[in-house]
């Protein structure tokens, strides 16, 4: 794993994989209307909590935190959806 991180230290990684998020997002936006947007902004705001309390309580990102993100992740994604569908917005 120390292999893996230090070779994405160049910034490199990171530049591709917001590339790749924002024309997916772009592409949901397209297909599913405005609402979609709208849950990106939401999925973006859990992430970056989670991001945060991980940095601030635990000194980073362990393989159980990221197991624990992806699942909160999950449910609150199928929250907001059946919320946004609820109202009409997706």
């Amino acid at each position: 794993a120390d292999s893996f991180s230090q070779a994405a230290k160049g910034g490199t990684d990171k530049r591709v994989l917001i590339g790749w998020i924002l024309v997916l997002e772009g592409g949901a936006v397209w297909a599913a209307g405005p609402g979609a947007g709208i849950l990106g902004l939401v999925q973006l705001g859990v992430f970056l909590y989670f991001r945060r309390m991980a940095m601030r309580e635990f000194g980073g990102i362990t393989g159980d935190l990221a197991g624990w993100f992806l699942q909160i992740w999950e449910l609150i994604s199928l929250c907001a959806s059946l919320f946004f569908m609820r109202m009409g917005i997706l």
